[in-house]
């Protein structure tokens, strides 16, 4: 396609080419291939048309009226002022796919699903639910996320600069703090991939922890914005901000924050200022998840976890000025036996659906689901181990099959999973492989 387009460039020699039509197509299609073509000036189709046949029809037409340029253009937050032709973009290339779909050659409004002038915001009681659907063991914490949140989008806001929350998640490891998060992101914005997601302890660095966040000035030699927080959040500014592990960063890390938290903008060394008005950031610790966790003389029920001891270490390790900023603190509890199960269920269910796609067949009851949620259980981790133990002790055995049919077992003792070749008669005994833990 790149000879072609070079080819029809240098066909010019009156002013019946646009040649610098031809030469722009020519510069896009170098960079690989074409997702669409948006023009203002039917005019210059009709030009290309006229030139090379083949090119024009394998354009995919798309017409745009004044309406849907409207919401197109329309700013990343229902209150905003300012377009983002990069969302634009973005926002048409996802109603196209979604008008496909729906098995349409036109573009309607309602294909703009996740615009700022057409996304109904979610009620707190369906956040609620959405997240509930992935979420275990955390109803309490999930309530809070709602109903501090349902209102900011629905355009209830003190300062509609600001982000929308800044949540600061609380909690043991394996919880579900990063789940909710990421599952957040879908609820709110239509998919898990709009969080942003940041490793705090990269950035614990005192000379590096602000450069990595904003880039150095302009002036410096090679400065760039790549993998900046500010270029992240102008590629997609309605999104989760995740700062995990965010008391492991440097106090200079924690300055550039303040002023997100309190302004809702952020300028980088290259001057570009990018607005977090249509974002939700969440904070996530385990600071004095060993002190919530562990019994004192007069200090809750055993296996109860003590959320004042885990405030108290978050308040001696933020500064005021940041607490101060947030809008709610939320605590995640350690994980309860009923919650591990279901859990262990979801990965299960999960894992073997997708080798189903690869002609498994694998069976399991309840007792391979306790035996899952428990074996290698460590408080320390919440439900990490579950995975590890699907990976490491379900899969090889699984993988000694000679058939793709399969059924797993564990005793009553929990000591043994078993497995048995489900394509055998009961009558030849089935060929059995036994694990012992």
């Amino acid at each position: 396609m790149d000879q072609n387009l070079d080819r029809l460039a240098r066909l010019g020699k009156s002013g019946s080419v646009d040649r610098d039509f031809i030469d722009r197509i020519s510069q896009v299609s170098a960079l690989g291939f074409f997702r669409f073509l948006i023009v203002v000036n039917e005019d210059r189709i009709d030009t290309l048309a006229g030139l090379d046949e083949d090119l024009a029809e394998g354009i995919c037409h798309i017409r745009l009226n004044s309406r849907l340029l409207d919401e197109a253009l329309s700013p990343a937050a229902a209150d905003g002022k300012i377009g983002q032709p990069g969302l634009a973009i973005e926002r048409v290339d996802a109603a196209i796919a979604r008008a496909r779909q729906r098995k349409r050659a036109d573009l309607r409004l309602d294909d703009f699903e996740y615009g700022a002038a057409t996304m109904a915001a979610p009620t707190a009681d369906e956040l609620k639910s959405r997240l509930r659907a992935h979420v275990r063991g955390q109803d309490s914490a999930i309530s809070v996320v709602a109903e501090r949140l349902a209102p900011a989008l629905a355009g209830l806001k003190l300062r509609p600069e600001r982000p929308h929350n800044v949540f600061f998640f609380a909690g043991p490891s394996g919880v579900g703090k990063t789940e909710t998060a990421k599952r957040l992101a879908e609820a709110v914005y239509g998919s898990p991939e709009v969080l942003i997601r940041l490793d705090m302890s990269e950035h614990a660095d005192e000379d590096y922890a602000r450069m990595k966040l904003i880039g150095a000035s302009k002036i410096w030699k090679n400065s760039s914005t790549d993998g900046l927080l500010t270029t992240k959040v102008l590629e997609k500014p309605r999104s989760v901000i995740l700062l995990d592990k965010f008391e492991k960063s440097d106090p200079s890390a924690w300055n550039v924050f303040l002023q997100v938290f309190d302004e809702g903008k952020l300028t980088d060394g290259c001057d570009h200022v990018a607005s977090f008005s249509d974002t939700i950031v969440i904070l996530t610790s385990n600071l004095g998840a060993r002190e919530g966790g562990a019994r004192s003389a007069g200090h809750g029920e055993a296996g109860e976890f003590d959320t004042s001891r885990q405030d108290a270490a978050t308040s001696d390790a933020l500064p005021p000025e940041l607490q101060g900023r947030l809008t709610a603190t939320v605590h995640f509890d350690p994980l309860a036996a009923d919650a591990l199960r279901e859990l262990a269920r979801m990965e299960l269910e999960r894992v073997f659906a997708r080798f189903g796609q690869q002609g498994w067949q694998i069976e399991f009851d309840d007792d391979v689901v306790d035996w899952v949620a428990h074996a290698g259980y460590d408080s320390r981790f919440g439900a990490r181990h579950v995975q590890r133990v699907i990976e490491t002790e379900i899969f090889p055995l699984i993988a000694t099959s000679n058939s793709r049919h399969v059924q797993l077992a564990a005793d009553q003792q929990g000591a043994k999973l078993t497995m048995a070749h489900t394509s055998y008669s009961p009558e030849s005994h089935a060929d059995s492989a036994l694990l012992d833990l």
